[in-house]
């Protein structure tokens, strides 16, 4: 009995050992996959900033031609920009001068009903009977 009790024994610690470096293992296969996938990361962002500066050395070695200032989509886009902008400033002239003509038309209004007619003398004055006779 104490030699089955020994072998029960020494096999519960045989497997549980056993489960133990299986769970080890698999802690560091996924600590090794996290690392190749940091790596993996690492190297495709330092890929593209080598990219960027071979781009940029190349440029700065290459003179440039006048061609190759600007790219079309970059004329375009600032030409749209100020047509916006054109177009704003035109909708609000627009918008003064109306606000500046309907001024003026009650501004006239106002004076017309402000001020009395002055009558005008059909019959010339004896003044200027003898300055139109001087005249002629």
């Amino acid at each position: 009995m104490a030699s089955d009790s020994t072998e029960a024994t020494s096999e519960e610690e045989r497997v549980r050992k056993r489960v133990y470096f299986r769970e080890r293992k698999r802690i560091l296969r996924i600590k090794q996959i996290a690392d190749r996938q940091d790596l993996e990361g690492t190297i495709m962002e330092l890929t593209e900033r080598l990219q960027m500066l071979q781009l940029r050395s190349r440029a700065l070695r290459t003179p440039p031609s006048p061609l190759s200032f600007l790219q079309w989509k970059d004329v375009a886009a600032a030409i749209q920009e100020g047509r916006n902008e054109s177009i704003a400033d035109h909708r609000k002239l627009n918008q003064l001068v109306f606000v500046s003509k309907s001024t003026l038309e009650s501004m006239k209004r106002w004076v017309e009903s402000s001020f009395a007619p002055v009558a005008v003398r059909r019959t010339p004055s004896p003044f200027h009977i003898g300055f139109f006779a001087l005249m002629v």
